[in-house]
């Protein structure tokens, strides 16, 4: 699949032009810096959130681990968590993959959106599915990492996964991308940040899309509506922060997973466009979440910190399970048809000591 962005920003580049000699004596004037290199959108981050641990540089932290950064979505122009998560090489895929649910394994062990952390605090984020607008950073701590990170209502041996939202950088952002692709989907993304007050102490982050259209398998179409405020307070020795965010997901024609009987012969792979569920098959989800964060300094190596979040969760599924043929008579093992209306609403805290 082919997809365009068009990006539009606040940010302006200057092209200067300048005569030989001015190059010249440009040129022998910055000698002693040639040994600089600059990097600008890295797409991994040199540090990470390691729980109790708190924010350490890659090479001072005790686990494998590494942060993918809102420059690398943007570049990818990545539509869910698990298209940014295929880029690590511990996590494989698992499912549909069209974004009705974020569904894949860490080193073997399988792990979904619903075990996400959003700054180390669990069971706030958008549950089955997380579009990636919103994120700052995804922390993947690949193995056993409890003891640092937290239990999470699902966890996992072969890692975990953190979401650091997006904040206000020390430059002003007003930025509106438009993707587009060969499936029929259009999408708009905004994106506007300030820093305020004295220090620039105080800073606030606003995001919002929306996208609508084909997706690659027959029959299929996505809606995605979300929106989402990043408060944050840096002081000399307090931080403080509070997120809140909505996200609508709806997928017509959504693929669900396959389950085969031990000692049935695996089919032969299909064509990837074909899409085995019907029509009239959908799955629609709406989250709302809010989170805060307070930490405290108590010394240079010693931090106070207390969270607390809540999200309300609604889901509604219309579907078939697909099983593999049985024979004539056998209804051990029938398709099911699939009517459902959840709704769950989740409280999560957090303190600790760092």
């Amino acid at each position: 699949m082919f997809r365009y962005s068009l990006l539009i920003s606040t940010a302006l580049c200057a092209l200067a032009f300048s005569s030989p000699s001015a190059a010249q004596e440009a040129s022998e004037g910055d000698e002693a810096q040639r040994g600089d290199i600059v990097v600008t959108g890295a797409r991994t981050s040199d540090e990470i959130g390691i729980g109790v641990l708190g924010q350490r540089s890659l090479l001072d932290t005790p686990l494998s681990a590494t942060g993918y950064t809102e420059a690398m979505i943007l570049d990818q122009g990545a539509r869910s968590a698990s298209e940014v998560l295929a880029n690590d090489p511990s996590i494989r895929l698992q499912g549909a993959g069209d974004g009705n649910y974020d569904y894949f394994s860490i080193r073997g062990f399988t792990i979904s959106a619903s075990a996400f952390a959003m700054n180390g605090l669990y069971g706030v984020l958008p549950w089955n599915t997380f579009s990636p607008e919103t994120v700052g950073r995804f922390e993947v701590v690949r193995g056993p990492s409890t003891t640092f990170t937290g239990a999470s209502p699902f966890d996992n041996p072969g890692g975990s996964i953190n979401i650091q939202p997006k904040r206000a950088g020390g430059t002003p952002l007003t930025q509106f991308t438009g993707s587009a692709d060969l499936d029929g989907q259009l999408g708009i993304h905004g994106d506007v940040g300030r820093r305020f007050g004295e220090g620039d102490a105080w800073g606030v982050r606003v995001n919002a899309a929306y996208r609508k259209g084909g997706q690659a398998r027959d029959h299929q179409s996505e809606e995605v509506a979300l929106g989402a405020i990043g408060l944050d307070y840096k002081g000399e020795r307090v931080r403080l922060s509070f997120d809140a965010g909505h996200q609508f997901f709806r997928t017509d024609g959504a693929s669900f997973l396959f389950y085969i009987d031990p000692g049935t012969d695996v089919p032969h792979a299909p064509e990837t466009n074909n899409n085995p569920s019907p029509e009239w098959a959908f799955a629609r989800s709406r989250d709302t979440y809010f989170a805060g964060r307070a930490e405290y300094d108590l010394a240079d190596y010693v931090t106070l910190y207390a969270a607390a979040g809540t999200r309300d969760h609604n889901r509604q599924r219309k579907s078939t399970l697909p099983m593999p043929p049985q024979p004539p008579g056998d209804m051990s093992q029938p398709d099911i048809l699939s009517i459902s209306g959840l709704g769950k609403s989740t409280r999560a805290t957090c303190a600790g000591l760092a």
